[in-house]
């Protein structure tokens, strides 16, 4: 009986030591463990979200090619059957794992196509150089716009310079060297281009003269074309600051960056062939 009247109340113990127990977790522990549970659900969240579009280059990765299959038909079609040969698989192969990457870009998607298709011709495989999926890997969306736009209008568009004309002018109190343009033409609104700030498109262009492919120039005759960015309203407020002067250029595309476009860029009727 004693022995078990001492279990009996070892077991009372425990129950009264849980029940004491309960509180203490509710009031100190659980308030300090739910914001952590619920910054740790947030964060698979965060993580999903971030990777969705990887989860969807996966899912779409087989379509992407069955895409560029279609491409090549469409770019092949008036080729004989008897002038289409293998591509090099040093040129195909990653071209066609590129392709993958491109997701929603069609711009891009359609230059690893044309390159593809180059590559698959006996008359044009021989001038598919390699290293031109490393240019096109190099490109944002917006630049293979502004590529495609120059090459299909005869490879050159007017820019305008726009720098001090001696003096060092002022505005706001403060200097303006930061606000002193190169390579400025409104061909961002002409060209199908997503960015609209003028700066970003610059940016383009530079872009595309470090890479080879295009170049400045002033020795070309100014145009009509020259007239009408001196009068586009952006050139017009940036004149207004004064002590400024206009430097009419072009911006044409070097021997390379023709080889590459005849490449790979679709031509355009009307357009270079």
């Amino acid at each position: 009986m004693k022995k078990e009247s001492a279990e009996a109340l070892a077991d009372l113990g425990k129950e009264a030591i849980k029940e004491i127990g309960k509180p203490v977790y509710e009031d100190g522990v659980k308030p300090v463990l739910a914001p952590t549970g619920q910054t740790l659900g947030l964060v698979p969240r965060a993580i999903k979200a971030a990777l969705a579009p990887l989860e969807r280059w996966i899912l779409t990765k087989e379509y992407n090619i069955e895409e560029t299959k279609k491409l090549l038909e469409q770019k092949l079609a008036d080729v004989p059957p008897e002038q289409i040969v293998p591509p090099e698989p040093y040129v195909a192969v990653p071209a066609i794992q590129y392709i993958s990457y491109c997701m929603d870009s069609e711009v891009l998607r359609d230059m690893y196509a044309e390159l593809l298709a180059k590559s698959m011709q006996e008359a044009t495989k021989d001038g598919v150089h390699p290293g031109f999926l490393e240019i096109i890997k190099q490109l944002c969306p917006d630049e293979a716009r502004l590529l495609k736009y120059i090459y299909n209008r005869g490879g050159m568009i007017p820019s305008l310079a726009i720098d001090f004309d001696g003096k060092i002018p002022l505005f706001a109190g403060k200097a303006i060297y930061e606000d002193v343009i190169d390579n400025w033409s409104n061909i961002y609104e002409v060209s199908g281009c997503e960015a609209t700030d003028c700066e970003h498109i610059c940016q383009r262009l530079y872009s595309l003269i470090r890479l080879g492919i295009l170049k400045k120039q002033r020795f070309f005759e100014e145009a009509d074309s020259h007239s009408q960015l001196i009068e586009h309203p952006y050139i017009k407020r940036c004149m207004s600051i004064g002590s400024l002067e206009i430097k009419k250029e072009w911006i044409v595309l070097t021997e390379f960056g023709r080889a590459f476009c005849r490449t790979c860029i679709s031509p355009q009727k009307g357009g270079p062939p």
